[in-house]
């Protein structure tokens, strides 16, 4: 099998998963999310999408000394399954009222197209709006029973660097799912050279004039019908959904997928929701729009959700310990700023509790539930302290944290009493919620202990100096500050096992900074809380000072945890990890000793329907190798020839904007 990716390059420039669409292509797909169910037709094209220098990139993989070489981008048009049943004309979407062949608020655009698709043509007619259209929901009839593999097709450019994103459910569904793909971002110049151009000018056209095949789901379409929605909440998007394909299951495939959704065995992944980035940019106000959040991980191999609801004591649910993030903010310095707490207002006016709605539905889908404090995100510098601002930190500037130089510095110490007193009854409120695990994140929101007075008391006491005496690094001064976070961390082991009583423990989490020297300077002593049973949990992460990345010393980490109740539990940032860091990085972390990996923000990823299959694949540990190997990675597209009367492969008037 080949192992190809195709550049998109739109949210960021660079080479992280947050700029790319991956679709994860298996022999018999079944299993892994193919572009089609048993799929035995081979591509009939293969173009090149190499990024800025124009150089061809290998159209497949390569093996060398034992390893496979991961060419930076390929575009692929592929012959479709045969047995694949399609909906084009998108005219027959329900309510008729809904639909209008010209530009009108309140309906969606019905766009009739000319596509080649593999070596042939098709016609059909898409659905559009924009992001002010404010589009109701519309119903397609599929005519559809049994178990089917469920495919959209969703054009690629509607402006650039703007994304193309709808929200889609069966009828029987609690909730839709945002599905989305990156689209073209940058000027393609020499466009205006008609199809004898470079290489690299196609390939940009191209991308302009995809309609990407996108895999939806596996299920029974008996009396179903496909529901698709704009995105109209929040920083609402344009959307454009081409197609609905439909492969039709066989026995053995049916018997395959009901078998691997019963296997436990693999599941070994966990999602962690920072929750602020999705209020921050759709606004959620509804059970339902939460719920959006949390039912992409139905039916894989994700066994729990962590779920952020605390920075600090900036809090996203109804506390009566913290400040409510965003509460009393009249001015906001980003949009999304007043989204979010819009967001938490009507939530919180209608009732909903959005800890308690997530735990619930988290639970219904047969899944463990974790709450996650950030430990540190007190505030933020101006403009952002508008909207980051914790009532009790800003009363209590005596408690804030003191630099070597005598600076005062935006965070409050965990030496005070009065700040262990205030944060454990926060850890308190969450654990009455009780949730499967409580979770505290310690990157970026160092530091946590300076050179307060009780460090300055205690180090005195013990060695006779005062701590500015010594280097920063001194070993006894950092041992000092250590031992203040580790009593707040014993203390908050009391505290989830006083509420927790009897019936269900509570599982007490730690997500800490990449390797031993970073964390023992920010007083992290993580040896000690695995080794005391403190912790039953240890993620660390790639992350270093505040924000910046490095590599985890899975190896340190692995010693550290080995012959200890803790759980060795390593985070991933997809963000900042490229293909073909990924499999090779996991299948690292299992070798030494991880139970389960931590996927951070990989919500902010499975709205993209391709990239989202490969994140599904992490948990299969003893199949890893194999995979890596043999997973095919491309883009299965069809190009877009003309789009109602208007030509659009050759001298398209889009020029002209």
């Amino acid at each position: 099998m080949k192992v190809t990716n195709t550049d998109q390059r739109v949210r960021n420039s660079g080479n992280a998963f947050s700029r790319r669409t991956w679709l994860v292509q298996m022999g018999g797909g079944l299993l892994f999310g193919a572009r089609s169910v048993a799929q035995s037709a081979s591509p009939v094209t293969k173009q090149s999408l190499a990024r800025g220098s124009g150089q061809a990139s290998r159209a497949s993989a390569e093996v060398q000394q034992g390893k496979v070489v991961y060419p930076e981008g390929t575009f692929r048009s592929t012959v479709f399954d045969h047995r694949s049943q399609w909906v084009t004309d998108l005219g027959v979407a329900q309510p008729g009222t809904a639909i209008s062949k010209e530009s009108r608020k309140g309906q969606w655009r019905l766009v009739n197209y000319e596509a080649k698709v593999g070596p042939n043509s098709k016609k059909g007619s898409m659905l559009m709006c924009g992001p002010e259209t404010q589009a109701p929901p519309v119903s397609i009839p599929l005519k559809a029973k049994g178990w089917h593999a469920v495919y959209v097709g969703l054009k690629t450019y509607l402006g650039i660097g703007e994304p193309n994103t709808i929200k889609l459910k069966l009828k029987s569904d609690p909730c839709y799912v945002l599905a989305s793909v990156e689209t073209v971002r940058g000027g393609v110049v020499g466009e205006d050279i008609g199809l004898s151009g470079a290489g690299e000018v196609e390939r940009a056209r191209l991308r302009r004039r995809q309609i990407q095949d996108c895999f939806y789901k596996f299920a029974d379409l008996t009396n179903e019908e496909l529901q698709v929605s704009a995105l109209t909440t929040g920083l609402a998007q344009q959307g454009a959904i081409a197609y609905v394909r439909l492969v039709p299951l066989s026995a053995s495939e049916i018997e395959s997928l009901k078998q691997a959704r019963q296997k436990k065995a693999n599941r070994r992944l966990a999602c962690l929701n920072d929750t602020l980035t999705f209020m921050h940019f759709r606004q959620p106000t509804t059970k339902e729009e939460i719920w959006e959040e949390i039912y992409p991980y139905k039916d894989t191999d994700y066994k729990a959700i962590y779920w952020t609801a605390a920075r600090g004591d900036n809090c996203l649910y109804p506390t009566k310990v913290g400040t409510i993030l965003g509460a009393d903010s009249e001015d906001f310095p980003r949009i999304g700023d007043r989204y979010l707490a819009e967001s938490n207002r009507i939530l919180i006016s209608k009732g909903i509790d959005s800890v308690q709605t997530a735990l619930e539905f988290t639970r219904g889908l047969g899944m463990e539930f974790h709450l996650c404090m950030r430990v540190e995100s007190f505030t933020a510098e101006p403009p952002w302290d508008g909207v980051f601002r914790s009532k009790f930190f800003y009363d209590h500037p005596e408690l804030w944290c003191i630099d070597h130089d005598g600076r005062t510095i935006a965070r409050l110490s965990y030496a005070f009493p009065e700040s262990q007193q205030h944060l454990l009854k926060l850890i308190r409120e969450l654990a009455q919620y009780r949730p499967d695990g409580i979770m505290l994140i310690f990157p970026r929101a160092q530091p946590y202990v300076l050179y307060e007075r009780p460090v300055a008391e205690a180090f005195k006491k013990h060695h006779g100096l005062e701590p500015r005496q010594v280097d920063e690094r001194d070993p006894r001064l950092l041992k000092v500050r250590a031992d203040f976070l580790t009593d707040f961390m014993r203390k908050a082991r009391r505290e989830i096992e006083m509420v927790q009583g009897a019936t269900k423990s509570i599982q007490f989490s730690t997500m800490v900074l990449a390797n031993e020297d970073t964390n023992r300077f920010h007083a992290i002593d993580a040896e000690t809380w695995a080794k005391e049973g403190i912790i039953d949990r240890l993620s660390p992460s790639p992350f270093s000072t505040i924000r910046s990345q490095a590599d985890v010393d899975i190896e340190y980490f692995g010693r550290l945890t080995r012959g200890t109740r803790c759980r060795l539990s390593p985070t991933l940032r997809p963000s900042w990890l490229k293909v073909s860091q990924v499999m090779p990085l996991s299948r690292s972390f299992y070798d030494a000793g991880a139970e389960e990996l931590i996927i951070f923000d990989v919500n902010l990823h499975h709205q993209y329907p391709t990239e989202w299959r490969l994140w599904q694949l992490l948990g299969r540990k003893e199949e890893l190798a194999q995979l890596e190997r043999q997973v095919d990675l491309s883009l299965t597209a069809s190009e877009i020839t003309k789009l109602n009367d208007i030509v659009v492969d050759k001298y398209s008037p889009l020029w002209a904007f």
